[in-house]
């Protein structure tokens, strides 16, 4: 009986960190994409910053 709840407890630990590993993924790879999308977004406005300025 005690075994059991060993074992009980330790897939549980172990479902806790396989979850926490793919939130922690996920989080890196929205981080990832927002950072990418904000250099873009940068990107295309210093572009027509530095095009007005030949304007200029």
């Amino acid at each position: 009986m005690k075994s059991d709840s060993l074992a009980m407890r330790i897939t549980k630990q172990r479902t806790q960190l396989v979850e926490g590993l793919v939130v922690l993924c996920v989080r890196l790879q929205t981080d990832q994409v927002k950072q990418k999308w904000l250099l873009r977004l940068f990107r295309k406005h210093h572009q027509t910053h530095t095009k007005y300025r030949m304007k200029l």
